[in-house]
């Protein structure tokens, strides 16, 4: 069985929200949400301030910026009785080699492929079957959205006509 433990991307949106704060019908908060909610709104609007997230006035707390040579993050702990924030550096390095290692070269190497290309050819399409593609996806689109239109007039031209015939539901065929 697979253990995880942690949280899942986007459970942060909540406290973000404010949710914990004001309450939500669907939710129960505690203490220890509200003071996340309250780290992590302070961060934020630090963020949007200053560029740099960080809890001062309150904390002497702050998140470094991120470089491939120091990839540092921030890990949130909800703790026993608060919550707590770290910095911690290197977030799985064998997930993040793509992100930080492959995809800069790659990047260069699209840099250099695109700068090396004569400009005059990039848009000019010379195939005759392009636009004849170009030409059938739009007509397929158009005929799409014709359909749809007729199904939807029919389907509340006939819903229209059960109720005014009295039909129950049971006997309807739309």
């Amino acid at each position: 069985m697979f253990c995880f433990i942690g949280v899942i991307h986007g459970d942060d949106l909540i406290y973000l929200s404010g949710f914990p704060l004001i309450g939500h019908e669907n939710f129960r908060f505690d203490e220890n949400d509200k003071k996340m909610s309250k780290m992590i709104l302070h961060l934020w609007s630090n963020f949007i301030r200053n560029g740099l997230p960080s809890l001062v006035p309150h904390r002497d707390f702050f998140i470094d910026r991120y470089t491939v040579n120091r990839p540092v993050y921030a890990r949130f702990l909800s703790g026993i009785h608060h919550p707590q924030i770290m910095m911690e550096i290197n977030l799985k390095p064998k997930k993040m080699y793509f992100w930080n290692e492959q995809i800069p070269t790659m990047k260069k190497r699209h840099i250099y492929k695109y700068h090396s290309r004569n400009c005059s050819d990039r848009y000019i399409v010379n195939n005759p079957n392009s636009w004849a593609l170009i030409a059938t996806c739009i007509g397929l689109s158009v005929l799409t959205i014709s359909f749809s239109v007729g199904y939807f007039r029919t389907r509340n031209r006939m819903n229209r006509l059960n109720r005014q015939n009295g039909l129950p539901i049971t006997n309807r065929m739309v």
